[in-house]
């Protein structure tokens, strides 16, 4: 198998289409951002490829199409090629390697087709068609096993009103892992609290939420629940929507950071 193969330059364009679809959306063209992304999930191979292994010196015509590396003094010679959504998730992704195992050079490419079927997703959430969104988180899925299609498809059931089975959804999402990264833990927490808050569950959603403060004192959506929290306690509603808390938006959630 040659390197275009695992990357291909359609791919490459592909990428590039996602990257403007995701600008377009933070600014609020939905119309825009659909088009873009249903030609590319037009391209979606049937099996996907996530990363490859490969002699440095075969990686040559991949430099080219990619956001960027890591070099390994110990691991010189050889370089993982990996298709990363973002720049958080290759830092996450070389911090969890240099902590828990060996650690190995990588050439980061960034990702096309998971993500396309992942804000067309998000696109059907802003529209509150939730069962579209929930066919393409599933798709997505089918092609990489990401945390982000586990997160929005429990704010998926959230709209539906199927708070039981987000809340599971969100009990999937508890600890730091390769693929998961503190910020999706916190999301899960405070999508898991804000749902145990509805249901009447206050004690254990304060409780998660103390946690959450404890770890990081700067998380203010944990903050402004707890403050609801103690307003329900003491008799004074008023509450916004459910979803702020399961899909607070922004670079923090939903959309990427250091894409190229």
């Amino acid at each position: 198998m040659t390197d275009d193969d695992f990357y291909s330059d359609q791919e490459y364009q592909d990428s590039r289409r996602v990257t403007a679809a995701t600008l377009a959306l933070q600014e609020g063209r939905l119309a825009f951002a659909e088009r873009e992304l249903l030609d590319v999930v037009a391209n979606a191979p049937a099996r996907y490829e996530y990363m490859r292994d490969v002699l440095d010196s075969t990686s040559d015509s991949l430099r080219g199409r990619s956001g960027g590396g890591y070099d390994c003094e110990h691991d010189r010679g050889h370089r993982r090629c990996i298709k990363a959504w973002d720049a958080d998730e290759v830092t996450h992704y070389v911090r969890w390697h240099e902590a828990n195992e060996k650690p190995h050079s990588i050439l980061w490419l960034q990702a096309a087709y998971p993500p396309a079927y992942y804000y067309l997703a998000v696109i059907c959430l802003e529209r509150r068609n939730a069962l579209q969104a929930i066919d393409y988180l599933k798709r997505g899925f089918a092609l990489e096993m990401h945390v982000k299609f586990v997160l929005e498809l429990a704010a998926a059931q959230i709209s539906t009103g199927a708070l039981t089975e987000a809340l599971e959804i969100y009990a999937g999402v508890t600890q730091v892992s390769l693929g998961i990264q503190p910020k999706h833990v916190a999301i899960a927490a405070r999508g898991a609290a804000a749902i145990l808050v509805e249901l009447g569950d206050l004690d254990t959603a304060e409780s998660i939420l103390s946690d959450l403060l404890e770890h990081d004192p700067q998380d203010e959506l944990a903050r402004a629940e707890l403050q609801y929290i103690a307003d329900l306690r003491a008799g004074r509603p008023a509450r916004e929507p459910l979803f702020r808390l399961t899909t607070p938006g922004g670079n923090d959630a939903r959309y990427p950071s250091g894409t190229h």
